[in-house]
């Protein structure tokens, strides 16, 4: 009886591996293709190696995605246009203080105020109206004087002279220009004060003089030298 039943037991026993897919629970199985699960602190392998434990290093570099600035249409972009660098031209100005800087003058027709205007460098012959009364032999001659201009042309009342007494405020002279020969036969011509280069341009060649010396056959000669010479002339329409 005691052999019978060991061999129930044995048969019970193959019965039960037999219901749990012919292996024990808790024996090892050494054609097993499936992984023991990993142990703590090492990588498991079926999940691509991401340890989501461990921060990023410290030098890794950081990626911000700055969007694109929108494109600007060409006939929208705006030019400031800062004007002329020296920002002088239009600038207002006072006769009183001449606050023009080199190369400008002040073009007030009340010679009270006005603005700062810009003298073209000329040795040409346009005569222009001060605020003091002095004619000036052009704008260029003013605004190296500091003059300010009351208008063009030479002034009609400007500071009087005449033969006898021709001084006139520095650096002016006294212009003897007659308006015929009446005032050539005069015992005291009178003039006005001009203001003129330091030396007379020379003389154009298409632009021929046109004034002569009172009572003279000499040459016509200009404007220009017959003011520095202190002469009484004239305008003279047989000239040249």
């Amino acid at each position: 009886m005691r052999r019978l039943d060991w061999l129930v037991f044995g048969l019970a026993l193959g019965l039960l591996a037999s219901g749990c897919g012919g292996r024990v629970v808790g024996a090892a199985d050494p054609d097993a293709s499936t992984p023991p699960p990993p142990q703590r602190g090492q990588v498991d392998s079926s999940v691509g190696n991401l340890d989501t434990g461990s921060p990023p290093p410290i030098d890794a570099p950081v990626v911000v995605d700055v969007p694109a600035a929108p494109d600007v249409p060409v006939d929208r972009i705006t030019v400031v246009d800062s004007g002329p660098p020296d920002g002088v031209v239009g600038m207002p100005c006072t006769v009183a203080n001449n606050n023009c800087p080199d190369g400008f003058y002040c073009l007030s027709a009340n010679c009270v105020s006005g603005v700062c205007t810009a003298a073209p460098a000329s040795t040409d012959e346009t005569p222009v109206c001060g605020c003091d009364r002095l004619t000036y032999w052009n704008t260029s001659i003013a605004a190296a004087n500091g003059a300010a201009v009351r208008v063009t042309g030479a002034c009609p009342a400007g500071v009087a002279c005449n033969v006898s007494n021709p001084n006139c405020p520095t650096p002016a002279m006294c212009n003897l220009e007659q308006a015929n020969t009446a005032g050539c036969n005069l015992n005291n011509p009178a003039g006005r004060c001009w203001v003129l280069p330091d030396t007379c341009p020379p003389q154009a060649a298409t632009a021929m003089p046109t004034t002569r010396r009172c009572n003279s056959n000499n040459m016509c000669q200009t404007r220009c030298s017959l003011i520095l010479s202190g002469r009484t002339f004239l305008v003279d329409p047989t000239c040249p």
